[in-house]
């Protein structure tokens, strides 16, 4: 039993798991810790976070999806939902492997960039509920989610602030949000494990390393999401604004003290 495999898995699993839901990029802190505990992307560990947090997701909103599934008149907001998917599905085409070589620095930058567009999210909001949304604001919350591309660009944040300037109400933004990032999650899982084979997952660390941290990044990732409600709820989600401008200045002045 390889342990600092489990304790670097743990880690990344706790990581993961807070930080996909929260505005605060998933991939600017899992690039973060990498480059902290010196630990090599794995293949089979990224497929395996992919997994557990589209498992938490779906289990969070398994009723909207079930109404979703099974109610006739939800089916424009289907329609409106894989129009918003259509500019993350073909930048994630597009950029995929690019991200995968790019230098830690991007997710400094990414972080500077979430911290202008939450700051500037105070008091935004207005009545719409997203079953309202016509075809061009779904597609412009499309757009805003498919900027998380870039490291340090957090999905849910520009996601939700997107839908706070187009009119729609603080949890409901949030809500489509989330549901919108179903398919493009799921979407990234199957594209990395096409390339799976018993040598990635023992670069991970073996199955037992990555049962521990899939299970990690679940059940964090639940709790997240209980608590962004809680704080979208109370109106202070622009804060997170801060967090993201002290983990840019932070991570930037490892970065250069590093080098």
């Amino acid at each position: 039993m390889d342990l600092t495999a489990i304790l670097k898995s743990a880690i990344l699993g706790l990581v993961q798991g807070l930080t996909e839901f929260l505005p605060i990029s998933s991939s600017g802190h899992l690039i973060a810790a990498k480059e902290i505990l010196e630990s090599e992307a794995s293949l089979a560990f990224d497929v395996a976070l992919h997994m557990a947090t589209l498992a938490a997701v779906v289990s969070y909103f398994w009723r909207d999806l079930l109404e979703l599934a099974v109610h006739p008149r939800r089916f424009p907001l289907l329609a409106l939902l894989a129009l918003a998917t259509i500019p993350g599905a073909t930048l994630g085409l597009l950029l995929g492997d690019w991200r995968e070589t790019i230098s830690p620095w991007y997710a400094v930058y990414g972080w500077f960039f979430s911290a202008s567009y939450l700051l500037s999210s105070r008091g935004k909001g207005g009545d719409a509920h997203f079953t309202e949304l016509g075809p061009l604001r779904a597609l412009g919350i499309g757009l805003a989610q498919s900027l998380a591309i870039f490291p340090g660009v957090s999905r849910s944040g520009s996601s939700i602030v997107c839908g706070l300037y187009l009119g729609l109400k603080r949890e409901s933004a949030a809500r489509f949000s989330f549901i919108l990032s179903i398919p493009l999650i799921l979407g990234a899982g199957l594209k990395s494990s096409m390339d799976l084979n018993a040598k990635t997952i023992a670069d991970a660390g073996g199955l037992l390393a990555i049962s521990f941290g899939m299970l990690l990044a679940f059940l964090v990732g639940l709790g997240a999401l209980h608590l962004l409600f809680r704080i979208v709820r109370s109106e202070k989600f622009s804060l997170f604004g801060w967090y993201n401008l002290l983990a840019a200045i932070s991570f930037g002045a490892y970065l250069f003290l590093r080098a």
